[in-house]
């Protein structure tokens, strides 16, 4: 009777231990397979505040950016002003404006002058300039406070480059409305106006020389390059307040057109 009990006890136990450790792998299959039903709700709910946050930042900016492009559309901005029309045909006569690097180019932020008639030796010349290469004026330019008041206010650098015989000479110049200043002087390796390191070209020899600090020349040196650049290659009163009245309308233009594609990229 004692062997029978004792077996029947042995025999129990087994049973017991299964039924303990199929419990225990339950716990640890659900604890690591089954879905936390708190966690998964604060996720939803952080990515749904995530989502509204984008959603009303991006309607936010896309009104601020509607509101200010129909601004410019009303203020007409984009309209080239009769005056400056009437100067660009006068201008025409004797320059080719190119806005771009070539016709059609889309970098018409930068324009582009070649003048019709060779110079006297067989020089050819260009300006260059581009819409946002500007600088502010002020008393220390040399202009007294009346002149300012009656300038714009803004300086428009450009360069002039005149190439002849494998060589080009390339002057950075600015306006001050109708007129004009030199800053600087070099000679580069080339007869083709188009292939000087000018605004757009980024080739040029860096170690190269680049010319004399021009303000430390003599004064008649630099007056003379003024005259120079004014009387031989064209670059009248007229020209250059077109560069400047030019400069200034394309960048509202260019301002327009950023408004509209920064607009449907956030719509």
């Amino acid at each position: 009777m004692m062997l029978s009990k004792l077996s029947h006890s042995v025999l129990r136990r087994p049973t017991l231990l299964r039924v303990a450790s199929t419990r225990t792998v339950s716990s640890i299959v659900a604890s690591r397979f089954l879905p936390d039903t708190a966690h998964t709700t604060n996720n939803n709910l952080m990515r749904q505040k995530m989502f509204f946050s984008d959603s009303a930042a991006a309607n936010s900016l896309s009104s601020i950016l509607a509101r200010e492009l129909n601004e410019e559309m009303e203020n007409q901005t984009v309209e080239m002003p009769e005056n400056l029309a009437q100067l660009k045909r006068e201008i025409e006569a004797d320059w080719r404006i190119v806005d771009g690097v070539t016709p059609g180019s889309p970098s018409t932020a930068l324009t582009r002058m070649y003048k019709k008639e060779v110079s006297q030796n067989g020089s050819k010349v260009m300006i260059e300039f581009h819409c946002q290469d500007t600088e502010e004026l002020d008393a220390e330019d040399g202009i007294d406070e009346q002149q300012l008041e009656e300038l714009s206010g803004q300086s428009v650098n450009f360069a002039v480059t005149v190439s002849r015989a494998g060589k080009s000479m390339i002057m950075d110049c600015a306006t001050e409305e109708s007129e004009i200043v030199v800053g600087g002087v070099r000679v580069e390796e080339t007869d083709s106006v188009d292939a000087t390191s000018s605004l757009l070209n980024q080739t040029s020899d860096k170690t190269a020389y680049q010319g004399p600090v021009f303000r430390e020349l003599a004064e008649d040196l630099q007056d003379s390059f003024v005259s120079y650049v004014q009387e031989e290659c064209g670059v009248t009163t007229d020209v250059a307040a077109f560069i400047s009245m030019y400069a200034d309308y394309k960048e509202q233009v260019q301002y327009t057109n950023w408004l509209k594609a920064v607009h449907s990229l956030v719509k």
